[in-house]
């Protein structure tokens, strides 16, 4: 599975990449016009490579701790990671925040690490959000695609979307078509509307209100929903995990444990 910060590297040297849009490889052959035929192999050509950061979320800010990796079954011999590392450095240090206040971030790809502080981001895509960073609130189709640490989203309105929330992860209202895909650890969300999603939550996981046509996949530990309408659907719950109410089309599949309706 293609991760950030996913790359294609030429033999002219290019670096060819886009953050904001896509981690696929293939994606971006395919945008860029590259692609593999029956004559010639493509590490004559090109290679794929991946600048990762730690997945524990510590130490986000610091470059020095990414792993680079040549994601192919051999390394060309044209391909030198030591050369190729500090500019990959290079391109990425411009878009990491780790300290101080932020009043608006618009459009654009960042990772926030350290106490950063955002007031507001718009259109905006955050990679990574760790350490004890913070934004206010998220608009447009600003997007988070992973929360660790004590990191905190206190707002989320119009398509805004969180991938992936570990530790002790918050996020405070979404609305419209927002999205959780995954918590964790303390995670909670007090509040989703419209189209709101929530796939997987585990362990003190919970989740306060929603509305429309919000759905939950699956609940585990001590997960809690608070109230559910419109077409709301819980597709399991486990543990300790309760359902106060649910109206409309809203549909429980399977609840264990302690669980009640």
């Amino acid at each position: 599975m293609c991760k950030f910060l996913s790359a294609v590297v030429t033999k002219s040297g290019e670096i060819l990449c886009d953050p904001e849009h896509s981690d696929s490889h293939s994606e971006l052959l395919e945008h860029f016009g590259l692609r593999d035929d029956e004559l010639s192999s493509h590490l004559e050509r090109f290679a794929k490579v991946q600048f990762v950061p730690p997945e524990d979320g510590k130490d986000v800010a610091s470059l020095s701790k990414w792993t680079l990796t040549v994601d192919e079954a051999t390394c060309p011999d044209w391909l030198d990671a030591d050369k190729l590392r500090p500019r990959l450095e290079a391109l990425v240090s411009p878009h990491i925040l780790s300290e101080g206040e932020r009043p608006l971030l618009l459009g654009g790809w960042w990772i926030l690490a350290g106490k950063v502080q955002v007031g507001r981001a718009v259109n905006t895509v955050i990679k990574s959000m760790n350490d004890d960073a913070k934004v206010g609130n998220m608009s447009g189709s600003s997007k988070v695609d992973s929360m660790n640490g004590s990191s905190k989203v206190d707002s989320m309105n119009g398509s805004s979307k969180v991938d992936s929330m570990n530790g002790s992860s918050k996020v405070g209202h979404m609305n419209d078509s927002s999205k959780v895909g995954y918590m964790s650890g303390s995670s909670k969300v007090d509040i989703m509307n419209d189209s709101s999603k929530v796939d997987f939550m585990n362990d003190s996981s919970k989740v306060g209100y929603m509305w429309g046509f919000s759905k939950v996949g699956y609940m585990s530990g001590s997960s809690k929903v608070g109230y559910m309408n419109g077409s709301s659907k819980v597709g399991y719950m486990n543990g300790s995990s309760k359902v106060d109410s649910m109206n409309g089309s809203s549909k429980v599949d399977s609840m264990n444990g302690s669980s009640n309706g």
